[in-house]
């Protein structure tokens, strides 16, 4: 499925300065907009990503666009598990942060009345980092379980989107496509039980660092961007 994706993004790619739609000549080209975009709207159990661009216009069907997409989260829980008739507490918290910076150039290859097809790609560069720290109470002893993992990595994207002009100079839109990342990913994983008296054991230690390249796709986008 995944190479049938690309082959068929490819196609459009090389084909898409003799696919003809309405001509845009006559319009007045607004060469400034500022995009914001927002994904996984869909999984209301992770945060969303957030990007915010902004985009140049060289004439009516092709421009370049630069973003920088955002997602920080923080999570803190207190709770009590009870399991055959033993009671404990726990504490959990977590932190996350992402960014992403990209450059990409976009082509409209189809124009159909005020709605138009879009293809485009570009490089991008990616950090991620994410921590989670979880206590729990037993009946003579504490349990600490910590968790780390960063990812940083450069990659493509490339991307098939349709856009819907609501006025002269707003546009709503939809985005899908590829993305092709060179990743490092840096893990770690420790447990540890502290006992009564303040003594610490440690249970689990595990750590792990390795380098992978990734094809996947990409979620999908829906964006408004406005021009002037």
């Amino acid at each position: 499925m995944k190479k049938f994706n690309i082959v068929l993004l490819v196609l459009i790619f090389i084909y898409s300065n003799q696919i003809k739609g309405d001509d845009n000549s006559d319009k007045k080209i607004l060469h400034h907009g500022i995009q914001f975009q927002i994904s996984n709207i869909l999984d209301l159990s992770s945060y969303n990503d957030y990007t915010f661009s902004y985009r140049y216009n060289f004439n009516n069907n092709n421009g370049l666009r630069f973003g920088i997409l955002l997602n920080v989260g923080k999570s803190d829980e207190n709770g009590k598990n009870i399991q055959e008739s033993i009671s404990s507490n726990f504490k959990n918290n977590s932190n996350s942060y992402k960014y992403k910076i990209s450059m990409q150039f976009l082509n409209k290859i189809i124009t159909y009345e005020k709605f138009s097809m879009i293809i485009g790609g570009g490089p991008y560069i990616l950090h991620s980092y994410g921590d989670n720290n979880n206590l729990s109470s037993k009946e003579d002893y504490l349990l600490n379980s910590t968790s780390q993992n960063s990812i940083s990595g450069y990659g493509f994207d490339i991307i098939l989107g349709v856009e819907y002009s609501l006025a002269k100079n707003v546009i709503i839109s939809g985005e899908y496509g590829l993305t092709f990342m060179q990743q490092k990913i840096k893990e770690a994983y420790k447990t540890k039980k502290i006992l009564s008296n303040g003594a610490e054991l440690e249970i689990y230690n595990y750590s792990d660092e390795n380098k992978q390249f990734n094809i996947s796709n990409m979620d999908v986008v829906l964006g408004i961007s406005i021009f002037f």
